[in-house]
């Protein structure tokens, strides 16, 4: 510990050096009673060997609220290792809270976090133009959303980042393909129970679908499945 020393305890501005998950960290910041207080500097030395995002501390450095175990705890933004930048709450070192990723390509993530993840209501803006503006659980697209590209527009329920439940696609047409407008259920990413298909606003079908095929037409009726299923931007 370098700097104040007041009855034998640090206090006011200081800096101190440490070791945590055998990696040295060095705290300059505000000190009361002893202990970190306030707002300071986190400068982590080493980033692990195989990081995961709970790692996202080591080998970068974080300014703003401290606990007293000089954790990040309150609002603070840290440029990662891996030059992931997050500016938001932070509680007990953990990224919790409202905040806001960027990551080095240029995706951009506001909204909610729970323990390290995605977790409530965020929007996900990609360089390419995606958007998905909606809910989340543990990291994937879970929930009620809005979820748009230069070739679909999604309205509906997901789970597990896929369409699952009631919902409404529009794939925009292409050299390969016309405009085609699905409104019903979906399951797992393929139409699945009752819904309406359109291609360039005239109805195909109407009725029952079971993995992406509609019931009680032959193969030549309609275009098969891989049509209707058409790939959507992960």
């Amino acid at each position: 510990y370098q700097r104040r020393v007041h009855g034998g305890e640090k206090c006011g501005q200081g800096v101190i050096t440490y070791y945590q998950k055998n990696t040295s960290v060095s705290y300059r910041g505000n000190f009361s009673k002893g202990l970190p207080h306030g707002k300071g500097t986190i400068t982590y030395a080493n980033k692990p060997e195989e990081p995961t995002i709970k790692d996202l501390l080591y080998g970068g450095t974080y300014e703003g609220d401290v606990d007293k175990q000089g954790n990040p705890h309150g609002q603070g933004k840290l440029v990662a290792f891996n030059d992931i930048i997050y500016e938001g709450t932070f509680v007990h070192g953990m990224l919790s809270g409202e905040g806001k990723i960027i990551w080095p390509g240029g995706s951009v993530y506001t909204g909610q976090l729970k323990r390290y993840k995605r977790y409530g209501y965020g929007k996900m803006v990609s360089p390419s133009g995606e958007i998905y503006d909606g809910e989340w659980k543990d990291d994937d697209r879970h929930g009620k959303a809005l979820w748009t590209s230069k070739i679909m527009r999604y309205e509906g329920n997901l789970e597990d980042g896929v369409y699952c439940g009631a919902g409404h696609l529009i794939t925009y047409a292409s050299k390969k393909f016309p405009e085609r407008e699905y409104i019903g259920e979906f399951r797992y990413h393929h139409y699945e129970g009752r819904g309406v298909l359109k291609e360039n606003g005239r109805v195909v079908f109407e009725g029952e679908w079971i993995q992406g095929k509609p019931v009680g037409l032959s193969d030549d009726s309609v275009n098969n499945e891989s049509n209707y299923s058409r790939p959507y931007s992960q």
